[in-house]
């Protein structure tokens, strides 16, 4: 009884370590026993892997790594590049590859029961292999590489996701698999509204038409990020999820900025976050800056824009918002000192972070 005790109360000091220690303390306790080893395994909630998909030594000690960590709620996998890659035909890759991701995934979705988080960035996957995940009540992050062009119908089996983060490969997905998408057949009359509320999206293109599927269910969005996006899909189904939308970021997408910025500023009501950086549009801009329904809710604004954002912009800006508590420009080349001094008016009782980088 006592030595249970004592387990429950070494476990739940382990737990409160906090996982980023440097101390040599932290980094010695595996080593007193082998009774703290197995503790401290018990205890941890996150934990990252440097793997390679062509080491096949990774899905053969994969899955007792795991059962040593039956508390894991947060499991990144992350690509080793150090792992030297065999010299083989780009089928045979490719094959290995889709075993490698189906094994890995099966593995994970089979020891981690209370997968809260999960992030698979070693290769891309395909929609197919990720049924063993979708009977998980718990996962409720998911970070995935996939290839393209880009689905999303696999992501209505996700009941209890809540943040989608997807990068999209330049690979496609008959370069990995020939047989038939287990997801591409569901229900598409029927359109049922997904829960998510944070998605970021990565090198989204014209061909990825898929993205408008999403878009038509998802009307809890609170957070969206995109980069390196060339479409947004169709505009008229993009607006319709961004209603209760508090937070938006576009790196690089500048061939989409003006349609974004044009659907923000008609349709967003309680914005609080917006971020732009390298790409945007002269004509969006000026839109939102002078017509956006969210002129009172805008807390922070992140601009770095060196060759769209110009005095005209920051004046409208001074003149219609009246809750900015955050500005931050980088790289605005065409901003003047007029501009920033009818900021530095209008703001002057209101704004509590002011960065001006390069400008």
């Amino acid at each position: 009884m006592e030595e249970v005790l004592f387990d429950e109360i070494l476990q739940e000091i382990f737990t409160r370590l906090p996982s980023s220690s440097s101390l040599p303390s932290f980094e010695l306790v595996p080593l007193v026993s082998k009774r703290w080893l197995r503790l401290y395994r018990a205890s941890k909630t996150s934990m990252s892997l440097r793997i390679n998909p062509f080491d096949s030594s990774v899905i053969t000690l994969l899955p007792s790594i795991l059962h040593n960590h039956p508390s894991l709620s947060s499991l990144s996998f992350i690509f080793d590049p150090e792992f030297p890659t065999p010299i083989r035909s780009a089928s045979d890759d490719s094959a290995a590859e889709a075993n490698f991701n189906a094994s890995l995934i099966s593995i994970v979705s089979s020891c981690c029961v209370n997968l809260g988080k999960l992030s698979l960035l070693v290769s891309p996957v395909s929609s197919s292999s990720l049924l063993p995940l979708s009977v998980s009540s718990s996962l409720t992050c998911l970070s995935l590489e996939l290839l393209r062009p880009v689905s999303f119908n696999w992501v209505a089996s996700f009941k209890s996701l809540k943040d989608l983060s997807i990068e999209v490969s330049s690979r496609t997905t008959s370069d990995f698999e020939s047989g038939s998408n287990r997801y591409t057949n569901l229900d598409d009359v029927v359109v049922e509204e997904l829960g998510l509320e944070s998605i970021s999206l990565t090198g989204i293109q014209s061909d990825d038409t898929g993205v408008t599927w999403l878009w038509k269910r998802c009307r809890k969005m609170k957070k969206l990020s995109l980069k390196s996006c060339g479409t947004i899909g169709e505009t008229e189904f993009f607006g319709s999820c961004l209603k209760n939308l508090e937070e938006i970021e576009l790196r690089t997408c500048r061939s989409v900025a003006d349609v974004v910025l044009l659907k923000v500023s008609e349709i967003c009501e309680s914005l609080k976050s917006l971020l732009i950086y390298d790409g945007g549009n002269k004509d969006g801009l000026d839109h939102f800056m002078n017509n956006s329904k969210c002129s009172d809710t805008l807390k922070r604004l992140d601009l770095r824009l060196p060759m769209d954002l110009i005095d005209d912009h920051l004046v409208s800006l001074a003149e219609n918002f009246t809750s900015l508590s955050t500005l931050r420009l980088a790289s605005c080349y065409f901003v003047t000192g007029l501009s920033l001094k009818v900021l530095a008016l209008s703001f002057s009782s209101s704004l509590e972070e002011l960065s001006l980088l390069s400008c």
